[in-house]
């Protein structure tokens, strides 16, 4: 892993995290008095009571929610409203200390600091706001706010009355390896390399032969590369990697590639037999690491031809009243085994 671009991830992380908030901030109105959970990634529909009076006690022109962290990272809050003004705080449940907070001008969607302020005109309103977390629970207010007049609340379709909120909460999960490439192989072994995401700290690798149903799974590779090994010769294989955060958010798993392995060169073929010979089609038992056959004739035992085939069976030339004598060897793109003993057959 590159030293700097950690550095540099923290520093930007530092960076988003404004002036902590407390809970003075809404001094009448308790923070977590009744939240409603959120799961990860899971959207929960919920209202904002109107109240003109502009008073927040008994969940008045606010809603609350609670999500647990599972590990330290980036939560990222999702949400739309309607309604003309809004702003996200985000409190540690333990401390009450406030993470970050935003403001959303409906109309523009530009975000403040502080308040956000309404022109006028309203529309459903949807956004996003990242909060740096530890692993623990979270309080999330979204308020409706208005600074100055309470009477001018309004709803998308300029009305006044409760507030219908869309939100999701989720840990910001690392990118997959990048580029994933295979820079060699052999007949055992396949050498992956990739590109690092900037908020990868480590790698999982799975991968399985064609046709299998299981996955081997190597966890927590700390290098760009990794060489897989004790593979099966000529043999397609499928392989997926998936990245870490250094406090345990695990990504999504890459798309599927594929790789091929070479065909074998350290192992000996054993000799074809031949089965039956039926006119002049002949045919033999296959040979496990074969991926070919070299079949040999001739008339007088000196002047041999070879046909090359895939499949244990060929059709001779012949010409009636001679006797053909023939050999078969397996082979494959690394090397050929040795031949079979010398057949013979007559046609009449």
């Amino acid at each position: 892993m590159k030293l700097g671009k950690k550095i540099v991830a923290a520093v930007l992380a530092a960076a988003t995290a404004l002036t902590a908030l407390t809970v003075t901030s809404f001094a009448n109105d308790v923070i977590g008095t009744n939240p409603t959970p959120l799961k990860d990634g899971v959207q929960v529909t919920a209202q904002i009571p109107y109240d003109k009076s502009g008073n927040y006690d008994d969940g008045h022109n606010y809603k609350d929610f609670i999500f647990t962290a599972p590990a330290s990272g980036t939560l990222k809050i999702t949400f739309d409203i309607s309604c003309n003004t809004t702003q996200v705080y985000c409190y540690r449940a333990d401390t009450m200390e406030g993470v970050n907070r935003v403001g959303f001008d409906a109309t523009s969607g530009s975000i403040t600091d502080g308040l956000a302020l309404w022109n006028g005109t309203t529309s459903v309103f949807s956004g996003a706001k990242y909060f740096n977390v530890e692993k623990g629970d979270y309080y999330i207010r979204v308020t409706r706010h208005f600074p100055y007049s309470t009477d001018r609340w309004r709803l998308g379709d300029g009305t006044q009355g409760n507030g219908r909120l869309h939100i999701t909460a989720e840990m910001v999960k690392p990118e997959a390896p990048q580029d994933i490439q295979v820079v060699s192989k052999t007949d055992t072994t396949v050498k992956l390399q990739w590109r690092e995401p900037d908020n990868a700290s480590s790698y999982d690798l799975r991968y399985k032969a064609g046709g299998a149903s299981q996955w081997t799974t190597v966890t927590d590779i700390m290098d760009n590369n990794y060489t897989i090994k004790k593979l099966k010769g000529a043999t397609k294989y499928t392989y997926q990697m998936r990245s870490k955060t250094a406090s345990g958010i695990v990504g999504e798993w890459s798309k599927s590639a594929t790789v091929k392995t070479t065909d074998p060169k350290n192992v000996k073929f054993d000799v074809p037999k031949v089965n039956t010979s039926v006119a002049v089609h002949i045919t033999w038992g296959a040979v496990k690491n074969a991926t070919g056959y070299k079949f040999q004739y001739s008339t007088d035992k000196k002047n041999w031809k070879t046909i090359t085939v895939e499949d244990p069976a060929v059709d001779m030339p012949v010409t009636p009243g001679k006797t053909y004598y023939y050999k078969i060897a397996a082979k494959n793109s690394a090397k050929t085994g040795s031949f079979s003993k010398v057949y013979s057959i007559k046609i009449g």
